[in-house]
């Protein structure tokens, strides 16, 4: 883990440091896009509906590592982006993200602070991004909103603007390390004005269908790249020939079952196509097949108390800096750490209010009031998310 700073990690939001701000963004947008140009080609539409001046909430989704950097070169304005406060801690880019304005935010949680932040920012007449996801997408389209994006809306107060970023996800897919070449859309809408009093199901569903993107709805917008099968066993845990899991090797542009030998070719929109011949399986009809592996095997279960998946050699940390290692368990009802026949930890899944993947393969477990972070040395890092909250739904 890299060294962290102990000094605040925002700025304060006054109409200076808005100043100082826009100057330094404006110097980084041209190396924005000379980095960006050998892999990613940008096309802006309605761009004229930002609003030129005064307060701002963007809102976009996110599929794409690199989809900050995207609207950050492509917007007019700068953009003073809420972001996880852990990363802007580091040493690293913890100085870069403050000097660019960045809102601390704690990951899942609903923070006041933040939100008071982001509506001294816009009193400055400041843009304030959000992803209301909270993190990337695993398929494209767009997953559950954060807690207390409603709410920023309403207390905030000034008008949004979506972002709709489309073919972001085929260009850099969440389960794989490597970007591909390709073109990607950012389509802005007009603003929209929300009441201070108006129902947060219905801020929720208008967000939500603003910024849903069918990740197969741009075919014309095509994309090409190397090692296409790299990190896709941690989505397609499941062989999509025998129904076993965790038996799926990755083999650059191809993946194969060790255990009845069947493999596909998979292209650059992410399909698989049997070696064998016939009709290509998408990503989406894997995941299907996996809601409805879970589904028998909830029944098959039934009143069995043994854990439903295990990882050794597991390190579980919390906020605190306090370690704990052995065997990670998902139960039908907890998710507990193992070792030597007790359990040091354990938390029912009726009290976690998130449980996410970040990097490839670190769980990050968020309560009401903690938070635990555990990496997993092999195997899909996916399903234990997909699984808790399949299993709590039904617990």
């Amino acid at each position: 883990m890299l060294p962290t700073m102990d000094a605040p990690v925002h700025i304060e939001p006054t109409a200076a440091n808005l100043v100082a701000v826009t100057r330094r963004v404006e110097r980084v947008r041209p190396l924005f896009r000379a980095g960006l140009w050998p892999f990613v080609r940008l096309d802006v539409e309605g761009v004229e509906n930002l609003p030129a001046n005064g307060p701002v909430i963007l809102l976009a989704n996110h599929a794409n590592m690199l989809d900050p950097i995207l609207l950050s070169t492509v917007t007019p304005r700068p953009i003073q982006w809420m972001g996880t406060e852990t990363l802007q801690r580091t040493r690293v880019l913890g100085p870069l993200l403050k000097a660019a304005g960045t809102i601390p935010t704690k990951r899942f949680r609903r923070n006041l602070q933040a939100a008071r932040l982001a509506k001294a920012w816009c009193k400055q007449g400041a843009v304030v991004g959000v992803f209301p996801e909270g993190e990337r997408s695993w398929c494209g389209r767009v997953q559950e909103l954060r807690p207390g994006i409603a709410t920023l809306v309403r207390i905030v107060g000034a008008p949004v603007v979506f972002a709709q970023v489309q073919n972001s996800y085929r260009h850099w897919p969440r389960w794989t390390t490597f970007p591909r070449n390709g073109r990607i859309v950012v389509r802005y809408s007009e603003p929209v004005h929300f009441a201070r009093d108006a129902a947060p199901e219905h801020i929720l569903a208008t967000i939500r269908d603003a910024l849903d993107v069918d990740p197969r709805a741009r075919e014309d917008l095509p994309t090409r790249g190397l090692r296409l099968a790299q990190g896709l066993s941690n989505l397609v845990f499941v062989c999509p020939a025998c129904d076993e899991e965790e038996c799926v090797d990755e083999q650059w542009n191809t993946l194969r079952c060790r255990r009845c030998g069947a493999s596909w070719h998979v292209d650059a929109a992410s399909r698989l196509w049997p070696a064998t011949g016939g009709e290509a399986i998408a990503l989406e009809q894997c995941m299907d097949a996996t809601e409805a592996r879970f589904d028998r095997l909830w029944n098959a279960r039934a009143d069995d108390p043994g854990p439903v998946f295990t990882a050794d050699g597991v390190t579980l940390q919390a906020e605190d800096g306090r370690r704990e290692r052995g065997e990670l368990a998902l139960f039908p009802d907890r998710l507990a750490l193992r070792r030597e026949g007790e359990e040091p930890w354990s938390l029912a899944l009726g009290e976690v209010e998130n449980l996410n993947v970040e990097f490839q393969r670190m769980l990050e477990v968020h309560t009401a009031t903690a938070s635990f972070k555990a990496e997993l040395r092999m195997g899909s890092a996916w399903k234990w998310p997909w699984a808790a909250r399949w299993w709590a739904q039904r617990g």
